[in-house]
C-alpha cells in the first residue's frame, strides 16, 4: 500500500512539474513569436503591409509614449483599440520598438517626469497625445489624428468614433523620426497652378500640411522662365496649370526627369476664355509624348458612379489595386471633381513602363460638346469608356535631355546601344512620372473626400520611393448586432444554462457510478 501511494504521489508530482514546464514554454514562445487573429469587419487590429515594412526595416530604436486616457473625449473601447494596435507595432519588431503607457491621473509623478522630458506643457498642450521619438527627433500625434469622430452624433458623453486613423498617423511619425534626410518637394507656380498655402477650397494647404507632418520639406518653385529645377529637389508637382509652360521651362522639367527625377502632373481640363469650349494646352504635351502618354480635350462623365445633387462631371471610381499606389485602396473609392481622360500610345518608347491606376466604367464617356443644349450626352464622336484617369510611369533609360522631348533631332532616332568608343547615354535609374487628369482631387475641396487623401499620399510616397509615405486608409468601426427571435433565445438559454452544465453533472455522476462498481 505504501509503495502504491508513493508511486501515485510521484506520478502526480511529475505530472505537475511537466505541466508547469509546458506552461512556461508556451508562455515563452508565445511572448517571443506571438500572433493574432483579427475577425473584426474593419480589420482594426491588422497592420498594413506598409507598416510592417517600415517596422521590419528599422535601423534605429523607436520609443512610443502614450498619454491617452479614457475620459470625456473618447470611450474606453477606443483607447483599448489603439493600445492593441500599438502592441502589434511592438510585436513586429520588439528589438527596436519600445512602448510605454502613462496614465497622468493614476501615476502623476511618472507623467510629470515624462511631460518634462518630452517637452509637453500641460497648460498649453493637449495631453491626449502619443509621442514618437528616435534619438533627438520627436513627433507628437494628437487625438484628432488618431481617430475620426462622427460629426452627426448628438450631445452627451464621449463623441462616437467613426474610424480609427491611428495606424496611418503613427507609421508616418515613425518614418519622420527615423528618416536620415527630409525629402524636398517643390510645387511649381507661375502658370496659374493651384496655390500651395491657400486655405480656400482651390488651395493645397491641407496636402502641404499632411506632407509636413511626415517630415517632408514642402516649398513653392516659381517655374516661370526657369531653366533648371533647383538642386536637391526630389519631386516636382505641377498642379493644374492654366497657362502653357514655355519651351525652356518644359526642358527644365525634361532635364530633371532625364537625371532620374520624379514628377507629379495634375492636368485639369482648362477652357479658353470665350473660346467656344476649346481647351488651354498645358505646354507639357510633348513631354508626355516621350513617355507614351497623351491628354485628351474632354470632360469625363460617368453616369454609373455619379453623385446625387452634384453635376455629371463629379463621380467616384475604385482604383485598380495592382500597383503600390493603389493596392492599399482596394475597394475604397476616389472622388473626381472635374477630370479629363488620358491616353497611351500603342507603342511605348524604349525603357518606359506604364501602370494604369484608375479608370472609369464602360458606360463613361469623354464629353467634348459642353455647350450643347440639354446638358452632356454621349455622341458618336465622344471617347467611350473605360477611360484612363490616372497612370504611373517608370523610365529606366533616357538617352539625353534632347530625347526627353521629341522633335529635337537627336531624340528622334533611338539608340539602343552606344557604338564602339561611344560613351553610354543611359540616365540614372529611377525616373518616375505620375499623371492624373484632375487637379481638384488633391485640393482642399477634394482631399478629404472618399479616399483622396490616402491616394495623394500614396502617389507622392511612391514617387519619392518611400513606402513609409504611403497613405494608410482609416479602419472603419462597425458595430455588429445579433438579433434573435424569442424561440432562438429560449433555445440558446436551454443550451448554455441547462444543457452544458447538465452535461458536466451527468459526466461526473457517470464517473462516480463506474468507480463504485
Amino acid at each position: 500500500m505504501a509503495r502504491d501511494r508513493w508511486t501515485r504521489g510521484s506520478s502526480l508530482a511529475v505530472a505537475v512539474v511537466a505541466a508547469a514546464l509546458l506552461f512556461a514554454l508556451v508562455n515563452y514562445f508565445g511572448a517571443k513569436y506571438w500572433t493574432r487573429w483579427d475577425w473584426t469587419a474593419g480589420h482594426l487590429y491588422t497592420l498594413s503591409s506598409q507598416t510592417r515594412h517600415v517596422l521590419e526595416s528599422l535601423e534605429r530604436d523607436v520609443r512610443i509614449v502614450s498619454f491617452l486616457t479614457e475620459g470625456n473625449r473618447v470611450s474606453p473601447d477606443v483607447v483599448e483599440e489603439i493600445r492593441t494596435l500599438l502592441t502589434a507595432y511592438q510585436g513586429v519588431n520588439p528589438a527596436r520598438v519600445d512602448i510605454e503607457w502613462v496614465d497622468w491621473q493614476r501615476d502623476p509623478l511618472r507623467a510629470q517626469q515624462l511631460l518634462s522630458e518630452l517637452g509637453i506643457d500641460p497648460l498649453r498642450d493637449s495631453l491626449d497625445v502619443i509621442v514618437v521619438e528616435s534619438g533627438e527627433r520627436r513627433r507628437q500625434v494628437r487625438l484628432d489624428e488618431l481617430v475620426e469622430f462622427d460629426p452627426s452624433a448628438g450631445m452627451g458623453g464621449p463623441p462616437p468614433v467613426r474610424a480609427i486613423t491611428a495606424e496611418g498617423a503613427l507609421t508616418a511619425a515613425v518614418v519622420a523620426v527615423t528618416r536620415q534626410e527630409k525629402p524636398r518637394v517643390l510645387f511649381a507656380t507661375g502658370h496659374g497652378e493651384l496655390p500651395l498655402r491657400d486655405v480656400r477650397g482651390a488651395g493645397l494647404s491641407r496636402l502641404a500640411g499632411a506632407l509636413e507632418k511626415t517630415d517632408v520639406a514642402v516649398e513653392e518653385w516659381n517655374a516661370l522662365g526657369a531653366e533648371s529645377v533647383p538642386e536637391g529637389t526630389d519631386l516636382v508637382v505641377v498642379a493644374g496649370p492654366r497657362t502653357p509652360w514655355l519651351e525652356a521651362e518644359r526642358r527644365a522639367l525634361a532635364d530633371f526627369l532625364a537625371g532620374g527625377g520624379r514628377v507629379l502632373l495634375l492636368l485639369d481640363p482648362v477652357f479658353e476664355r470665350a473660346g467656344g469650349g476649346r481647351f488651354v494646352a498645358s505646354g507639357l504635351e510633348e513631354l508626355l509624348a516621350a513617355w507614351g502618354l497623351e491628354v485628351h480635350d474632354d470632360v469625363v462623365i460617368d453616369p454609373d458612379h455619379g453623385l446625387p445633387f452634384f453635376g455629371p462631371e463629379t463621380f467616384w471610381e475604385e482604383p485598380i489595386p495592382l500597383h503600390p499606389v493603389t493596392s492599399p485602396l482596394s475597394g475604397r473609392p476616389v472622388l473626381f471633381l472635374l477630370a479629363r481622360s488620358l491616353g497611351k500610345k500603342a507603342e511605348l518608347p524604349g525603357g518606359v513602363v506604364l501602370h494604369d491606376l484608375v479608370e472609369t466604367t464602360a458606360n463613361a464617356w469623354g464629353e467634348t460638346d459642353l455647350l450643347s443644349e440639354g446638358g452632356p450626352r454621349r455622341d458618336e464622336g465622344d471617347r467611350k469608356g473605360p477611360l484612363l484617369l490616372a497612370v504611373a510611369g517608370e523610365k529606366t533609360r533616357l538617352a539625353s535631355p534632347e530625347e526627353a522631348i521629341p522633335g529635337n533631332g537627336k531624340g528622334d532616332e533611338e539608340k539602343d546601344d552606344p557604338g564602339p568608343g561611344e560613351e553610354g547615354t543611359s540616365a540614372p535609374p529611377g525616373a518616375r512620372l505620375l499623371v492624373i487628369g484632375d487637379a481638384d482631387i488633391f485640393s482642399n475641396a477634394g482631399i478629404d473626400q472618399a479616399s483622396n487623401r490616402a491616394f495623394a499620399l500614396n502617389a507622392i510616397g511612391w514617387l519619392l520611393a518611400d513606402e513609409g509615405q504611403l497613405g494608410i486608409p482609416p479602419k472603419e468601426r462597425t458595430l455588429a448586432r445579433l438579433f434573435l427571435t424569442e424561440e432562438q433565445l429560449w433555445t440558446l438559454f436551454a443550451i448554455v444554462v441547462i444543457g452544458l452544465p447538465g452535461l458536466g453533472i451527468g459526466a461526473g455522476l457517470l464517473t462516480w457510478w463506474l468507480r463504485r462498481r
